[in-house]
């Protein structure tokens, strides 16, 4: 009679297989608190992609600066996030591999480029953004990694109003698209679209599409024409801002067009029309002269000072956070931002330009004071603006002060909002004792007052953005 077969249990052939079986490697890294290898997680997942969000003004007018703030989240793993360093081997133990990615420190994304786009969604200016430097601090032992990017663009006084867009493109996908030619897609007023979307070839969100104000486009979804966009799927950290967050699809996706390169973010806004002052200036001789004969010394005093304010220093984050302040006190403005002057020359003849400042009137030795946080990089007596100082206070941004009787701090010095600069004075092309208060970004003058009621930067809307990222609100 043949012997019965033996029959093992389930348990036991499992654990003859994995006593049989080569080790397997469990890679892990160390967690914030030091618990060691039995909370690890594993690093071979594949990696996601990078959510982002952005916080801009939604209605600006014509001669506004537009500085719109984004937050990019890199989760661990992806190529931008820093990488982590293995545990250190016990002695005896074999080496990890020369070039191991455990121990290679992931080089920093290029800062993205920010793009106005006009109502028909074409590129009407682009810029690099600059990065604030603390936000390279906000690296958690096994979180993402948070960065926070500045996108400065001036709106000319005379752009037209409607609607725009501000896209916010990475580096390398900027610079593929230039070179062909594209056209970046733009979204409808008030709508804010997430990380990697894309509209139809040449085509704005806001053809043909129903877009409601406020709405957020999920990361990977491209809106054809034709689609409608249920509203209230993003809500803004702080009134005045428009904060983009992951969010379930509210759109039938659609291909992504090879034409348009993908977003990181983008949000979109309306610049208001408004109305400029005219008026007359009677100039005397001296003024005259200066105003209307060209002579070597004022060409050059210009070309100096141009290229000074079309620089753009990356690591120039002095100004981060406040509004500015009015830099004197007392006296009354004689003249507004923007105004179309015509000069009556004392010869007979006329002269028209377009004031790039606020003047004010104030007593000769009027304490001027800097406006916001910065370094001083010019301190000269000019032709035309007579004694100057500019300040630099964020990459591309800059105020000036001309006219004044004497200055008080010297170039290459760091000033703190309120501190004085200068006494007031008439020096230059000047009718009278008054301080030309003047803005410039990215070489573009702007209106002053913009900055007196709204904060540079808003920390608390950033730190409930990166906190909405990070939970996936």
């Amino acid at each position: 009679m043949p012997l019965p077969k033996a029959r093992l249990p389930i348990v036991a052939i499992l654990a003859l297989y994995f006593l049989s079986a080569p080790p397997i490697p469990i890679p892990w890294v160390p967690v914030a608190g030091g618990c060691g290898p039995s909370c690890a997680q594993a690093q071979d997942q594949p990696a996601k992609g990078p959510s982002a969000a952005i916080l801009a003004p939604t209605k600006l007018r014509q001669g506004d600066p537009l500085l719109a703030w984004v937050v990019r989240l890199d989760p661990p793993g992806s190529a931008a996030a820093p990488a982590r360093s293995a545990p250190k081997a016990k002695e005896g133990a074999p080496k990890a591999p020369s070039g191991s990615s455990r121990t290679a420190i992931s080089p920093r994304p290029a800062p993205p480029v920010a793009r106005l786009l006009g109502p028909d969604g074409k590129v009407v200016s682009e810029v690099r953004c600059f990065e604030l430097p603390e936000s390279l601090e906000r690296v958690a032992a096994q979180g993402p990694s948070v960065r926070v990017y500045g996108a400065l663009l001036p709106l000319a006084t005379d752009l037209p109003p409607g609607g725009y867009s501000v896209a916010i493109i990475p580096a390398e996908l900027a610079q593929e698209s230039a070179a062909a030619g594209t056209t970046s897609p733009a979204a409808a007023p008030g709508t804010a679209v997430a990380s990697g979307t894309t509209a139809a070839s040449g085509t704005a969100v806001a053809s043909g599409t129903a877009v409601a104000s406020g709405t957020a486009v999920a990361s990977g979804t491209a809106v054809a024409p034709g689609t409608a966009v249920a509203p209230g799927t993003a809500v803004a950290p702080a009134p005045g801002t428009s904060a983009v967050s992951p969010a379930p699809t509210a759109a039938a996706p659609a291909p992504q067009s090879p034409q348009s390169p993908p977003l990181l973010v983008a949000a979109s806004f309306v610049v208001d029309a408004r109305d400029f002052s005219v008026e007359e200036i009677k100039l005397d001789e001296t003024n005259t002269d200066i105003q209307s004969k060209p002579n070597k010394r004022k060409t050059n005093e210009a070309e100096r000072l141009y290229a000074l304010l079309d620089r753009t220093d990356p690591g120039a984050t002095y100004a981060v956070a406040g509004r500015f302040l009015f830099p004197v006190e007392g006296g009354a403005q004689s003249a507004g931002f923007g105004d179309r002057r015509r000069y009556l020359l004392s010869n007979g003849g006329s002269d028209q330009s377009e004031h790039a400042g606020i003047d004010w009137a104030v007593v000769k030795g009027t304490a001027v004071r800097a406006c916001a946080r910065g370094k001083v990089v010019m301190v000269a007596d000019r032709e035309a603006t007579g004694i100057t100082v500019v300040v630099e206070h964020l990459p591309g941004l800059y105020s000036l002060y001309f006219h004044l009787s004497s200055a008080k701090v010297k170039r290459g010095q760091f000033v703190e909002a309120g501190q004085t600069l200068a006494l007031s004075g008439s020096t230059g092309l000047s009718t009278g004792p008054h301080l030309h208060w003047e803005i410039r970004a990215m070489g573009r003058a702007v209106d002053p007052d913009y900055w007196l009621s709204a904060p540079l930067l808003d920390k608390e809307a950033i730190k409930a953005t990166i906190d909405g990222l990070i939970e996936g609100r």
